[in-house]
C-alpha cells in the first residue's frame, strides 16, 4: 500500500508454494504483519506509519509471482470490505476500531480534524499527519484550511 509518500508491505510468509495450486489469501488492514523498508531492511510498521498510509491510499500493489521458475500467475479476484456507521442489513464488520478521540480530532482512528479545526501538515513533531489546530476564526467559520503557500489559515465563514 502506498499513500502520503510512504509504502508499507505485507508478507504472507516464505513457505513453499505448490505449482498448479490455487491460493486464497486474506490480508487484514491492521498494522500487524505490515512492514516498511529502511535501506532494504524490513522493520515492523508502526501504527502511525500505517495510519498515515491508510488516510490516503494512492496505490495497492499486488505481487503475483514469487519465483523465477513460474510460468504463469494470475489474480482471479480481489475484494475489499468496507464499513459504514449504520445498519445495512448485512453482517457487522469485524476488526474495525473506534477510538475515543481527543478534542479537535475525529474518525474511527482519530485520523481527521474535527469541525472547527484544521490540519497543520508542515508540523509533524506530534505525528506523521500533523496536528489538528483550532480555527482562528472567532467561531464564525463553517471550516478552515491551511494555505501552505501563503502561510496562513483561510476561514470559510458561516
Amino acid at each position: 500500500l502506498t499513500g502520503n509518500g510512504l509504502t508499507v508491505h505485507y508478507g504472507l510468509g516464505g513457505g513453499p508454494r505448490s505449482a498448479g495450486t490455487e491460493e486464497k489469501n486474506k490480508v487484514l488492514l491492521k498494522e500487524d504483519g505490515w512492514f516498511v523498508l529502511d535501506s532494504g531492511v524490513p522493520l515492523p510498521a508502526t501504527k502511525e506509519e500505517f495510519l498515515k498510509v491508510l488516510s490516503n491510499v494512492e496505490i495497492i500493489h499486488v505481487r503475483a509471482s514469487d519465483s523465477k521458475d513460474m510460468e504463469q500467475a494470475m489474480i482471479r479476484k480481489a475484494m475489499m470490505d468496507i464499513s459504514v456507521p449504520q445498519n445495512t442489513g448485512g453482517p457487522p464488520a469485524s476488526g474495525v476500531e473506534e477510538c475515543q478521540c481527543p478534542e479537535g480530532y475525529s474518525g474511527l482512528s482519530c485520523e481527521q480534524c474535527d469541525t472547527g479545526y484544521y490540519r497543520e501538515e508542515s508540523d509533524v513533531s506530534s505525528g506523521p499527519l500533523g496536528p489538528c489546530n483550532s480555527c482562528p476564526c472567532n467561531d464564525n467559520q463553517d471550516s478552515c484550511t491551511q494555505d501552505v503557500e501563503a502561510q496562513q489559515v483561510v476561514c470559510v465563514c458561516k
